[in-house]
């Protein structure tokens, strides 16, 4: 889908400290040929709640747009409060706990959104695509916050070929021109890849985070041991070119005239083997080697990387950036966007 006037107002971002991989090995938390094999060198710890860490970010994002909005002042349409992890409590509303300390009551929808690791750029779309397609929603915004850690989805051990960050984000998304300009977006699905995170375990009553730490390497184990891999490889890279393919196309552009692409801050190995090689690009042209100081931030990966590229300068006005996600599942959504001339917040 190619967008004419849809542009990210505002970004925010929100990490914890950086807990490095030596206090990890030294506190048993991280093993050294995990270690190794990621060559993750420290990862975001927070002490505060995912959906607090939304709420700092949306601060920042909003603050961002209502900078440059007629009259300092910037009404929410629409909100999508991205998680893919425990928000703290159990049957309560994560979304309107996080929209009550960024804004109040208002005629639109607070609405949880998870497409796991995918969750911020298939909520660009989704979010992009009501914009495009609704005179009365002229601004949406795009929160996320996970926070992992023992018990549950310990940082360093969930898996063996990445470590997980603590991050909260946001993104405004409205049709004023903002820092960038959302150009396209593409999705694809591959819904018979969803037994690779789910193995052999069978449901459960209530999770059981609580008492029994998440182990996904047992459950790719189990997986392959009923799947062969390298059918897997094919569907998982026909899905990532499907919809990088298509949103370019839509864009008028190719992977040469993309300035940056985000793709998600996993292990140095799991990156180069399921990202870099597949799409034809090096490392420089990623922010990958950053990333391995954060960890993977769940869906906040691109926006906090969409953020960095911005308040660094590493992209000028002009310059294209695609952001890739792809989340258990499978899903896979590529977005392109343009660097504008407006000021970087």
């Amino acid at each position: 889908m190619r967008y004419e006037n849809v542009y990210i107002q505002g970004l925010g971002v929100k990490l914890g400290r950086l807990q490095s991989v030596e206090e990890a090995i030294e506190l048993g938390l991280c093993h050294p040929e995990a270690a190794a094999m990621t060559e993750q060198r420290s990862v975001s710890v927070s002490a505060v709640a995912g959906p607090d860490l939304a709420i700092e970010a949306g601060r920042d994002a909003l603050a961002a747009a209502r900078a440059t909005a007629p009259g300092g002042t910037l009404a929410i349409d629409l909100h999508l409060h991205v998680a893919t992890y425990f928000q703290g409590v159990d049957l309560w509303s994560a979304p309107c706990y996080v929209l009550n300390h960024l804004d109040g009551p208002g005629p639109r929808v607070s609405a949880q959104f998870s497409a796991m690791s995918n969750g911020c750029v298939a909520a660009l779309e989704v979010a992009a695509s009501v914009l495009n397609g609704r005179p009365d929603v002229e601004t949406a915004l795009i929160t996320t916050g996970d926070r992992f850690g023992e018990p549950g989805v310990p940082h360093w051990s969930v898996d063996d070929d990445m470590a997980l960050g603590d991050a909260g984000s946001a993104v405004v998304l409205g049709v004023a021109p903002g820092v960038a300009r959302l150009v396209s977006t593409a999705s694809y699905c591959d819904p018979t890849l969803e037994p690779l995170h789910r193995g052999t375990e069978e449901f459960h009553r209530a999770s059981r985070a609580a008492q029994v730490p998440i182990d996904l390497i047992t459950r790719r184990k189990d997986y392959f041991a009923r799947h062969d891999a390298a059918e897997f490889i094919r569907r998982n890279e026909f899905g990532m070119r499907e919809a990088v393919k298509r949103a370019l196309g839509d864009a008028g552009l190719d992977m040469a005239d993309m300035a940056k692409v985000l793709v998600p801050f996993f292990g140095r190995g799991l990156t180069r083997n399921t990202c870099l090689k597949p799409l034809g690009i090096t490392e420089d042209r990623t922010l990958t080697d950053w990333g391995l100081s954060l960890g993977h931030l769940s869906g906040s990966d691109q926006f906090v990387g969409l953020h960095r590229l911005v308040e660094t300068g590493a992209v000028a006005p002009g310059d294209h950036v695609l952001l890739f996600g792809v989340g258990s599942g499978f899903t896979w959504t590529t977005a392109v966007v343009q660097i504008t001339g407006a000021e970087a917040r």
